[in-house]
This record gives structure tokens, sequence and C-alpha cells, in this order.
């Protein structure tokens, strides 16, 4: 290889290599930044900085809440930034929990895609001394999905939830509540991807899991599902199993186990004339028909013996 030939060829190595450091250094850049700077001594003012570094796509409508420690700040005012100064509207207003909540739209004069600088100035007065958790939350709108410094948090699924739903339960009816949340306040997306295999149950926006529209819930075998739920929100997901156990002993195939189903038991025990839905298969026993057994079981559970 000439000299001149080596020269062209490390030259583009060279090239390569920086393309190669930046690309990596801008995936992995936040797009919504907050600054950090020193707390001064209280009863001094500080003044944050919220900006965009390189936005991925147009910016027409934004919102998102700033969280923070209110025994250590207090809001004082703010300043459109130089991305946000030709906004038709732009507020930052306090939210009931003491967080600050900003946004806003323009529909012209919108932020394009790739610009980089200032949304707002957020000026905030000490009151108190440490790390007051300064950042972000119910990232909406255009900028969702987008990256953050300080960076999201995961949702969360609470672990070993078990519920309980009953044999011959109507669709729609509700098994239980999902203990999920994500500490950023983004809208969580919940779907069970596991263990649902014959469309039993269904989980709606806020967590709620149901007995199916193709139910009711009139199983013969097995005593439990173990259901796979995923909590996404956008920008990462966990996933957790749960445990619905399904018990019999609901004779009057409603949604529950009470004394209405020992009063239905007892007059078909008796044979009075019941105008009840009876759901054979509340059978606790394993003998196919309803009884003593029934009864007993209904009685106790009742009880919570």
């Amino acid at each position: 290889m000439t000299k001149t030939r080596f020269h062209q060829f490390h030259t583009l190595l060279l090239h390569i290599s920086v393309f190669i450091l930046f690309s990596a250094a801008s995936a992995h850049a936040a797009s919504l930044e907050i600054d950090n700077p020193a707390l001064p001594a209280p009863g001094n003012t500080v003044t944050y900085t919220v900006s965009i570094n390189s936005a991925p796509e147009d910016i027409m409508s934004l919102g998102f809440d700033l969280v923070f420690d209110s025994a250590i700040l207090s809001y004082q005012s703010f300043q459109k930034g130089g991305l946000t100064a030709d906004f038709g509207f732009f507020n930052i207003n306090a939210t009931p929990e003491g967080d600050l909540r900003i946004g806003g739209f323009e529909y012209s004069k919108y932020i394009k895609a790739g610009a980089t600088g200032t949304i707002a100035t957020v000026t905030f007065q000490a009151t108190g001394s440490g790390d007051p958790g300064m950042r972000f939350a119910a990232v909406k709108d255009d900028i969702q999905c987008w990256d953050t410094s300080p960076p999201n948090t995961l949702p969360t699924i609470a672990a070993n939830q078990v519920f309980h739903a009953y044999k011959c339960s109507p669709a729609g009816t509700v098994v239980g509540a999902l203990a999920a949340d994500d500490y950023d306040d983004d809208r969580l997306d919940i779907q069970i991807i596991g263990g649902n295999e014959d469309g039993i149950f269904m989980i709606d926006a806020n967590g709620i899991i149901k007995v199916n529209k193709n139910g009711p819930l009139n199983v013969t075998t097995g005593t439990s599902y173990t259901l796979t739920l995923r909590a996404s929100d956008c920008k990462g997901e966990v996933q957790e199993t749960v445990v619905i156990q399904v018990i019999p002993g609901n004779v009057n195939s409603d949604s529950r186990i009470d004394l209405s189903d020992a009063v239905v038991l007892l007059k078909l025990l008796a044979g009075i004339r019941t105008d009840a839905s009876i759901c054979l298969n509340s059978d606790v026993d394993g003998d196919n028909s309803l009884g003593l057994a029934e009864l007993a079981f209904i009685l106790r559970y009742v009880a919570g013996l």
C-alpha cells in the first residue's frame, strides 16, 4: 500500500470512528432535559432550565409535570424559552399535589424536528436543604415517549397478587383491581399476555380484571388460573404473574357468594320453586349434585372460616 493510499485509508477509518462515536452518544442522549443547579441557602432563589436536545419530531403540543420536594423548594415564577417564545399558549400551574404542570401548543410556529433549545426557565425559592428530587412526570402529547433526563422509571406490578372469581359469574363481573403503578405518572398500557388462551378474563385500561364477554365463568376443571400481565409506559415494560382462584358455591349464578346462595339452595333441597338461574357447576365435592356439602361450604365461606 502506498503512503498516499495508507493516509486515505487512515483518514477514512478516523471518520468512521468519529461517526460511530457520535451516533452512539446521540442514541443515548435524552431529548427532554432539566439541569441540576446547586441549591442555595434557604431564602435565596434558584432557576432550573427545561430544554430539548435535538427534538426527534415536530412538536405542536407538549405537556408534563415537574415533581419536586415542596419542603425544599417553593415555586416563584417562570419565563418562556426560545423554543416556546412564539407558542400561542404556554403556561405553568401548580397542581393540588404541589407539583408544577407545564403545557403549551402552537400549530403554525411549532418546534421543528431536530431543534435544540430552552422550553422554559423556572425559578424557585430555596426553603430547605438537601436534594429536591426534581424530575419529569406525566409526559404527554407530542413528547409522550421521549427519553428524559432524569431518566424514566419503569412501571411496577406488585408481586404475589391473588384474586378470587366465582363459578358461573356473568360476563363483566369484576374479579379485582391489579396493583400496578408508574412512579412518573405516565399512562400505563396493561395487557394479559399469558395464561388466558381461552379468553376467560380481560383487563381494562384502569387495571380492573373482569370475567370476559364470552363468559360466564363456568369451568369444570382446574381451580386456578395463573395470568401473565405486562405493564408498559412506552419507554419500558415489566411483567408479573397473578393467580385467580376459581371458587365454587355460587348457586344463584351472580357475581359473589353470600347468604342468598344458601337460601336458593335450601329452597331447592326443600322442593320449593325459585326463579334464580341455578349454577349446576357450583358443586364443591365432585358428586355432580347440589346438596348439604354445598350448603356447608357457603355458610363457612360467608362466615370467613
